[in-house]
């Protein structure tokens, strides 16, 4: 039996369990490969000899399908490996989010705020956690964490006055109990830059350290339509 964890596509990760023999007495190991068919015309050894004792094989996340189908388990006496082994055909599994959205809400410059959505994977069963991420490209490289949320929760809101620096994306990582996936989905952000300009007063209260009068702005040329208020603070 398969029981597949790494949510990558044609990446491996997981338990991979079998019945031993009914007689054991000359078998010394188990060896687990990769396999094109049910004969190994073809195959890939995944890890090294494994005790007799041992029923369930432990296949390390990112283990690279490679175009394989099956997983093969050969026993092994202190003489020979079998020529006959025990195959299952097994499913990649896999789980991605997607129609990522994120409405940058913070109109300062190169600076986040607002919330991000996703839809689940067609096959969320194995997913424990969502994790998201600024990147610098749609690989995920050198990213800095944003937040986490259970499976089931499709949405984190990003605080108000998060730093964008060098970033271009979001990423949006799908976290099973075994690991977290390396290709991530991922949204180019668009970053919201809503600043007055033209700032105008002339002081029409005579009286000193008093001030009086209208203060006038250009209204930003872009994202008016995130603009609600303006706010006028003394500095």
């Amino acid at each position: 039996a398969w029981q597949g964890k790494d949510l990558d596509i044609d990446h491996l990760g997981g338990n991979l369990s079998w019945t031993p023999p009914s007689l054991m007495e000359r078998v010394q190991s188990y060896m687990v490969y990769l396999a094109d068919g049910p004969a190994g015309a073809v195959r890939s050894q995944i890890g090294g000899e494994t005790d007799p004792d041992d029923t369930v094989y432990a296949v390390p996340p990112d283990t690279l399908r490679s175009g394989f189908d099956l997983f093969n388990v050969y026993t092994r006496s202190s003489l020979v490996e079998q020529t006959t082994p025990g195959a299952l055909r097994f499913i990649d599994e896999r789980a991605m989010a997607s129609n990522m959205s994120f409405l940058d809400e913070d109109l300062d410059e190169s600076e986040l705020g607002g919330n991000l959505t996703w839809d689940p994977p067609a096959d969320a069963s194995e997913v424990t956690h969502y994790l998201v991420y600024l990147v610098e490209d749609y690989t995920g490289t050198n990213r800095s964490y944003v937040g986490t949320v259970p499976a089931g929760t499709h949405d984190l809101f990003i605080s108000a006055n998060t730093p964008l620096g060098q970033f271009t994306k979001l990423a949006v990582y799908a976290r099973s109990s075994l690991a977290e996936q390396t290709t991530p989905r991922s949204l180019t952000v668009v970053d919201s830059i809503a600043s007055v300009s033209g700032i105008a007063f002339t002081d029409l209260d005579l009286d000193a350290t008093d001030l009086g009068g209208q203060v006038a702005w250009a209204a930003p040329g872009v994202f008016l339509e995130h603009v609600e208020g303006y706010y006028v603070y003394l500095s």
